[in-house]
């Protein structure tokens, strides 16, 4: 309060409640930086400062990464218009573990958002439901499955072994996937791979949003002090 954050002393402080309930505990230093990151967050993109720790903290969770580091990445987020949909705090809160599943880092994962919204995606959700819905395809040894797997050159078992190991070996199948998909000629058949391989999402995010997510493994580069700057 006394730094010109918060609209009142209780503002500050209900706010500074929630990042320990949310980020865990943390020396004072840091407590003051994080909260202070929330706070400005919240008021530049209209946010809940509860919201917005909410998702810092599921991603310091499933990413290992710091609580700076994960505010950076949703002021990166909010930046690049990942917010288009008002689904960006709730995406990165409910997703988090699916993207860690297949061996994504926090901004490969956040990239990969962005770049699927940049390909025309109605909502983020489908976006991250899409990588949810492949990452249990890919894994459920069905005949469907294993069917998609085939259309695009791929053994089913193989990939479904290589995604349940989780870490890189799931980030090079599902890239291998998502790689294999974009180069098939004929797009009647490449729709069949894709529904069969991505379900209902394929259709509802349409390829070129999932095609336009293997430009995200990249990942973000400079989000470190985003939220300071």
């Amino acid at each position: 309060w006394a730094s010109g954050f918060g609209d009142s002393i209780d503002d500050a402080m209900q706010a500074v409640v929630d990042i320990r309930r949310n980020m865990g505990e943390m020396a004072n230093t840091e407590l003051q930086a994080v909260t202070e990151g929330a706070m400005t967050i919240a008021k530049v993109f209209d946010q809940d400062v509860r919201e917005v720790s909410a998702a810092a903290g599921v991603m310091m969770k499933n990413f290992g990464i710091s609580g700076q580091e994960a505010l950076d990445l949703i002021t990166v987020g909010f930046q690049k218009g990942g917010d288009f949909s008002g689904e960006l705090l709730d995406t990165l809160r409910e997703y988090s573990p699916q993207f860690q599943s297949l061996g994504l880092s926090a901004d490969q994962a956040l990239a990969m958002l962005i770049k699927g919204a940049e390909a025309g995606a109605w909502n983020l959700d489908k976006v991250g439901d899409a990588l949810k819905e492949f990452n249990i395809r890919a894994q459920d040894g069905s005949k469907t499955t294993a069917e998609g797997f085939a259309m695009i050159g791929l053994d089913a078992e193989k990939m479904g072994q290589a995604i349940a190991q989780g870490g890189e070996a799931a980030q090079n199948a599902f890239m291998a996937t998502v790689a294999a998909l974009a180069n098939m000629e004929d797009p009647l058949e490449q729709n069949l791979a894709g529904v069969a391989l991505f379900g209902t999402q394929w259709e509802d995010v349409r390829s070129q949003v999932i095609v336009a997510m293997q430009d995200g493994i990249t990942g973000l580069e400079d989000f470190q002090g985003a939220t300071a700057r």
